[in-house]
C-alpha cells in the first residue's frame, strides 16, 4: 500500500468518526437537555 492511498484511508475514517460523533453528540444533546438550550431564537421569552 503506497503513501497516498494510505493517507486517503485516513482521511475518509477521520471524516466517517466525525460525522459519527456529531451524530451521537445531536442525539444526546436533544435526548437529555430542554429544548431551551439549543433553540436560541428565544421563543420562549417572549
Amino acid at each position: 500500500m503506497n503513501d497516498f492511498t494510505k493517507a486517503l484511508l485516513l482521511d475518509a475514517l477521520k471524516a466517517a468518526l466525525t460525522a459519527f460523533a456529531s451524530v451521537i453528540v445531536n442525539a444526546m444533546m436533544a435526548r437529555y437537555m430542554p429544548p431551551h438550550f439549543y433553540n436560541m431564537n428565544g421563543d420562549e421569552y417572549q
